[in-house]
């Protein structure tokens, strides 16, 4: 299973444009949001877990890997949960390529980014949680464009009625048990996906 979140990130990587993400998506952000929401930090994370764990269905569709996989002795099982762990390594990924990129402008005096606490970013893992509970289902199923299309819309309606408001009532969500609750999604979730994969017709 490891090998296959290993393969994932190969292939991610293998293109010039999770290295441009890399490089331009925190400076995006707060060209765009600016400094002033105290989730922005949380936004950045939430960006990059996101992007990083999606991208790779669009590469496996590309070069047909499901094609490989199906002629080797992995199980369709392992495929799905290797996926739903995945999340959680690019999340620790985030928050140290996030944290790392912050530090740096900060030295260097770019701007005054006071925006990155430890206790932000962990409030931030059951909303990526929930997020990509949602989404993974779509790709796990229908074509890559539909999927896609699905994503996107996804992923801008949770930041802009999540992920942005957040500072102001990231309390009261955690208080009315928003991790526990993501926590019981994704579980259903991974569930869901391993059905979807299993009936999936790759004719």
């Amino acid at each position: 299973m490891l090998n296959l979140i290993k393969k994932d990130f190969l292939l991610t990587f293998s293109s010039k444009l999770p290295w441009m993400f890399i490089i331009l998506y925190v400076p995006f952000i707060l060209f765009t949001i600016g400094t002033d929401n105290k989730f922005i930090g949380g936004l950045m994370i939430y960006t990059f877990v996101y992007m990083l764990t999606t991208i790779s269905f669009g590469y496996d569709t590309q070069v047909k890997t499901h094609i490989l996989l199906q002629s080797l002795p992995i199980r369709k099982r392992d495929i799905v949960i290797s996926k739903y762990l995945s999340i959680l390594i690019n999340y620790t990924i985030g928050f140290v390529v996030t944290g790392g990129y912050l530090w740096i402008i900060n030295l260097l005096g770019f701007v005054d980014v006071d925006i990155f606490n430890l206790s932000m970013v962990i409030s931030t893992l059951p909303i990526i949680l929930l997020s990509l509970s949602i989404s993974l289902p779509a790709l796990f199923r229908l074509p890559p464009k539909i999927a896609n299309v699905i994503n996107m819309f996804i992923y801008i309606g949770i930041m802009n009625f999540v992920i942005i408001p957040f500072g102001e009532y990231g309390n009261l969500l955690n208080g009315l048990g928003l991790p526990i609750i993501a926590a019981i999604v994704y579980f259903l979730s991974m569930g869901i996906s391993l059905w979807l994969y299993e009936t999936r017709d790759f004719a």
